[in-house]
């Protein structure tokens, strides 16, 4: 065998093991995909608590951003039009610094000196029939020191579940 014949032979061996590599690599990943695909879904329930970590996660982070994205569309939407109102208004009385009413949310939220400013703990999650449901939680503030009854109201959009309104019982 020559010279030439090794190196060819060497070059088949070589893409030979890499395909093999490349097809077990593969099945791994279409058994994983066949794994999820057989997974229970998440159920209304499980989705609901699931947005309302996000949720408690981005408002504790400060992430603005977060915490819209946890939001029914129409609160958003609210929510962006009171930023814009309020940047105007600073505006137009020549107080443009250069930062957003985002920017104050999460530097607020920075300066509270616990981790968490607030944790919502779930009593009861309701779903109704019109795409809707009612979550009764405990709700625990770093400042102030507070705990009180609270209320989510989600929406269900798309498949999931996002948050239209939160009431505190002021009690």
């Amino acid at each position: 065998m020559t010279a030439l014949q090794k190196t060819a032979k060497a070059i088949c061996i070589a893409v030979l093991i890499c395909l093999l590599v490349a097809t077990l690599g593969s099945c791994d990943m279409i058994a994983g995909f066949l794994r999820e695909l057989e997974a229970e879904p998440l159920t209304d329930e499980q989705l609901i608590e699931a947005r309302i970590d996000d949720f408690a996660g981005a408002y504790n982070n400060g992430d603005y951003d977060g915490v819209l994205e946890c939001l029914d569309t129409k609160t958003r939407n609210t929510f962006n039009a009171m930023m814009n109102v309020g940047e105007a208004i600073l505006g137009g009385f020549g107080l443009d610094m250069g930062i957003g009413l985002s920017d104050l949310f999460s530097l607020g939220i920075g300066m509270i000196p616990d981790d968490e400013a607030l944790t919502f703990a779930i009593h009861t999650i309701e779903v109704n029939d019109d795409n809707t449901a009612t979550v009764n939680v405990n709700v625990k503030s770093a400042v102030g020191g507070f705990t009180e009854e609270g209320r989510f109201t989600m929406k269900k959009e798309d498949g999931d579940w996002y948050i239209r309104n939160l009431e505190f019982n002021n009690g």
